[in-house]
């Protein structure tokens, strides 16, 4: 009985790293999208939209999947199986966070550690905040 408890919860655990690794692979990806385009000392203004719509993506990005996410850990969450619902609860309750927190700090962390820009960093945290709130919340609004 141990065993299969184990190894449902060593699967979990690899399940929840690989769609972590996603989140953070999306994070990387619309972070580096800001080099792609080299822009002329004269189109500082072009340079400075196009930061805005990478760090906007990114936040998008980033609603999109915790939305996604939420469906999975609930799945998980049913496989271990649990007793109790207190247990269950507490578990959906420890996966979730998380999960959210990997790929909603994900990026800022990037921006933080690795471009050491403060300006990027509060417009990433602006658009996450809005897009966490709004977007949500219009989803489950619009959700039957």
């Amino acid at each position: 009985m141990n065993d299969n408890k184990c190894a449902i919860g060593c699967t979990n655990v690899i399940i929840l790293l690989l769609f972590s690794s996603l989140a953070i692979v999306a994070s990387v990806a619309t972070i580096l999208m800001k080099d792609v385009i080299d822009f002329d000392e004269d189109e500082k203004n072009k340079k400075d939209y196009w930061l805005v719509f990478t760090v906007f993506l990114n936040s998008i990005c980033v609603a999109i999947l915790t939305k996604f996410f939420t469906s999975i850990v609930e799945h998980i969450v049913k496989r271990e199986n649990h007793g109790e619902d207190a247990d269950y609860e507490n578990s959906m309750i420890t996966k979730s966070f998380i999960m959210s927190s990997i790929i909603s700090f994900g990026g800022l962390m990037l921006l933080a550690f690795w471009e050491r820009s403060f300006y990027l960093l509060n417009l990433l945290m602006i658009f996450l905040i809005l897009f966490k709130q709004i977007l949500l919340n219009l989803i489950e609004a619009g959700l039957p």
